[in-house]
């Protein structure tokens, strides 16, 4: 996230409202788009090196949460 706000800092600004319902942000939603619009421009990140999204789950939640399914392997 901090190379996103480094490109673009008001995106660390956007909060949701505190009121969640449905209508309440699609209107928030609506507003942030007329100011910011629906698409923005990234510079891809030169030094970014790829993680495994397995090891990466397990580093977050930790490695007895997460299992491994295979399909291709019975």
């Amino acid at each position: 996230m901090a190379a996103l706000f480094a490109q673009h800092p008001w995106l660390a600004n956007l909060t949701l409202p505190d009121d969640r319902s449905d209508d309440v942000v699609m209107a928030w939603l609506a507003a942030a788009e007329r100011t910011y619009g629906t698409e923005i421009e990234l510079t891809p990140i030169s030094d970014w090196q790829t993680r495994d999204p397995i090891e990466d789950a397990a580093d977050m939640v930790g490695a007895d949460k997460v299992w491994v399914v295979r399909p291709d392997k019975p």
